[in-house]
């Protein structure tokens, strides 16, 4: 079981949290990962905004998104504008130049944004890229289709067409590690 520690708020499982109450019943110490957990209820977990926020009237309004961009720091940035491109089918939008050489490119897909920036080494020349992260991309074309294109182009699938959760997907990686889940619901 996993207590995270979210916004200032603790999630916790809904089983980790029964367990927080089961002990706290029984009168025994509850598990160390389980000790600032103060019997908070179900729907505190759920929405993470705490019990009692504010009076009538002065609940805190929740984050409202209507988008969400990505910024990739590549290592070769012509090749990862080339594979985007040419492999997925991006556009490029845009690309930046400083004293004559390219550093960044604005690309999408769709209503879908990205933008490409060269790494400057900065933070060591061979950091490791694409860890802990994982870009879904939706779309309403056919998934079989889109996934034999990018074969067809050079693209190495991670692994091939799959149902899961009511939509129709499949997974791939770009040249630096970064995991894409291109996704069609069903």
């Amino acid at each position: 079981m996993e207590l995270r520690r979210v916004a200032g708020f603790f999630k916790t499982s809904s089983r980790t949290h029964c367990y927080a109450r089961r002990s706290a019943r029984r009168r025994r110490p509850a598990p160390e990962y389980t000790r600032d957990v103060r019997l908070l209820d179900t729907e505190y977990l759920m929405t993470s905004i705490p019990p009692n926020a504010g009076t009538a009237g002065t609940e805190p309004i929740p984050f409202d998104a209507i988008t969400l961009s990505a910024s990739l720091t590549v290592a070769a940035l012509q090749a990862s504008l080339a594979w985007y491109r040419d492999v997925l089918g991006f556009t490029v939008n845009r690309t930046f130049d400083r004293a004559g050489t390219m550093f960044a490119a604005s690309l999408s897909a769709g209503a879908v944004p990205i933008l490409l920036s060269q790494d400057d080494g900065a933070k060591g020349a061979n950091r490791v890229k694409g860890q802990g992260i994982s870009l879904q991309l939706t779309t309403s074309q056919n998934i079989d289709e889109l996934a034999a294109r990018i074969r067809e182009r050079g693209g190495v699938l991670e692994s091939d067409p799959f149902d899961a959760m009511g939509a129709r997907a499949f997974r791939l990686r770009d040249p630096d590690g970064f995991k894409l889940v291109i996704s069609s619901p069903r």
